[in-house]
């Protein structure tokens, strides 16, 4: 800003830029899910994967005699403020 006799020029504010109107909103929600779940399935069912990897760690935590996971889930079961 500069000072000229006594009042202040200012620059013009430039507008906001309008926001699109809710059906438009609407449709670029709808895309972005439809193209999400289109990239997610490419990686095939993501829940059998899941399942399998955690039978694996049971597996594992079997053979190992690691069992740290049945005492954590009776501790947390009798401490329901730990589990929120």
């Amino acid at each position: 800003m500069t000072i000229t006799e006594g009042r202040q020029r200012t620059q013009p504010v430039a507008r906001a830029a309008e926001r699109p109107t809710w059906w438009i909103q609407v449709l670029i929600i709808v895309g972005f899910a439809w193209a999400y779940d289109e990239v997610r399935s490419l990686h095939g069912n993501v829940v059998a994967a899941g399942i399998r990897h955690g039978r694996a760690v049971l597996h594992a935590d079997r053979v190992l005699h690691v069992n740290w996971s049945g005492p954590m889930n009776s501790w947390i079961v009798r401490h329901p403020w730990a589990a929120d």
